[in-house]
């Protein structure tokens, strides 16, 4: 009784260009499986999402004004032997026309090798 109230529920039909119904039957197997695939790919769309929005966050550069820069050097820091300098006057992570001879808050020394 209860495999036929299942088959009946599941029971769908289609119709033609003319009209006709066409019985189509989904096997709950079927369904379960396509159910379960949908569920695995959830991790990934999400994954995905976060790890774009994460590169676009981190291409975005910030103003000179938050990040304290300045055209002189600071002690001996200065933009020219950070991390984050892109001669010959740019920055990775602030914006418009950096000095190499500038200093700002986000300076990171370069590694030496």
């Amino acid at each position: 009784m209860m495999q036929k109230r299942d088959a009946e529920a599941l029971q769908k039909y289609e119709e033609n260009k003319n009209g006709e119904r066409h019985d189509i039957r989904i096997r709950r197997r079927d369904a379960l499986r396509s159910m379960g695939l949908a569920m695995l790919s959830l991790p990934l769309v999400a994954v995905s999402t976060l790890w774009m929005s994460r590169e676009a966050y981190a291409q975005q550069k910030v103003p000179k004004e938050p990040v304290k820069y300045q055209e002189e050097p600071k002690d001996n820091q200065q933009c020219s032997g950070c991390l984050h300098f892109v001669p010959p006057n740019a920055c990775k992570l602030v914006q418009g026309e950096i000095s190499p001879q500038g200093w700002c808050t986000l300076y990171v020394p370069k590694q030496r090798q």
